[in-house]
């Protein structure tokens, strides 16, 4: 925070004070997509620990080495927890017996990282870049405008899945990050094994050609039950998957899933964005302005979708 900031924070109430460090604290939690109960809960909750700093102030120095002061003070290592889901303090600990509400439970993907916030607390959460939230809110607008187009139509056509269309989705290194991140152990074991593999064969290789995803290459198996199976991984070209390159060998074996970031990986709106990217470069120098084009011009095209040609304004 700058200078400006702290001085701000010294103009204002306590009140207010613990109101910001509020919104604050539940910004944290968002990041995670963990629930969070009210602002003023939380307030309170500041409150209460902020009272427990101030008791533990007054202890004077003869008192700060018995044991109760060392525990008081050992309780501040804790968790601050927020969260609306109590299932991990009732000793719940599996996701599926989670008793609350929908609206306050803990997403799936987000319970082992909850589970290790309450014990050990390795992990942390990862910040979100402009570019990633600019990414997320056009998705979301994509995914709002199809549900309000569906309601217009009333004969909406089945939703057909070619066999062509899925398979580019299971390539090696899309079935990789996702096994990674799965809650079976066996699964990641086996990922990381793949991945591991295919480091030690690309430092083999001197002349490391482009990676290249061709859909003849993957054989689907339809009878598989579980989609690490999806593929025949003898016969597939496995590589590593770059968005695991900042992870060594060791790390990758750490017994709890990897959380990655929410980013798309070998889709079509990625393939648009590289086009896209690419054509701003030619035009624009600077990554602020080369964002800043391509953000404009898919706000273009869904203000006018279509550009009339000269052959609409001719009878025919």
């Amino acid at each position: 925070m700058s200078l400006t900031g702290h001085l701000r924070i010294l103009e204002i109430s306590l009140q207010e004070r613990y109101s910001i460090l509020a919104d604050r604290v539940k910004s944290v939690y968002s990041k995670a997509s963990i629930p969070t109960i009210e602002v003023n809960s939380t307030i309170i909750r500041i409150r209460r620990l902020m009272d427990k700093v101030h008791t533990l102030e007054k202890y004077s120095d003869a008192k700060r080495t018995s044991d109760t002061f060392t525990e008081k003070l050992n309780s501040f290592k804790q968790l601050f927890d927020i969260c609306t889901c109590k299932c991990f303090d009732s000793g719940i600990r599996d996701r599926n017996l989670c008793t609350c509400p929908l609206p306050n439970k803990i997403p799936l993907i987000e319970w082992d990282f909850w589970v290790d916030q309450k014990t050990v607390r390795n992990m942390i959460i990862a910040a979100v870049s402009d570019s990633d939230m600019e990414i997320r809110r056009f998705s979301v607008e994509q995914i709002i405008r199809a549900r309000e187009k569906q309601k217009q139509e009333s004969n909406i056509p089945v939703r057909v899945f070619d066999k062509k269309d899925i398979t580019l989705n299971l390539a090696a290194e899309n079935i990789l990050l996702a096994a990674v991140s799965d809650s079976d152990m066996e699964i990641r074991r086996f990922s990381v094994e793949q991945i591991i593999r295919a480091r030690e064969k690309q430092k083999q290789e001197s002349n490391i050609p482009v990676r290249v995803f061709d859909k003849k290459d993957i054989t689907l198996n339809l009878a598989a039950t579980s989609f690490i199976n999806m593929i025949d991984w003898d016969q597939s070209n496995v590589t590593s998957p770059p968005m695991l390159s900042h992870l060594s060998n060791d790390q990758l074996t750490y017994t709890h899933p990897i959380l990655l970031p929410d980013v798309p990986c070998h889709s079509q709106a990625v393939e648009r964005t590289i086009k896209d990217v690419s054509a701003a470069s030619c035009k624009v120098y600077g990554r602020k302005s080369r964002h800043g084009m391509v953000l404009q011009s898919k706000k273009f095209r869904l203000e006018i979708p279509k550009i009339d040609s000269k052959k609409d304004f001719i009878n025919s």
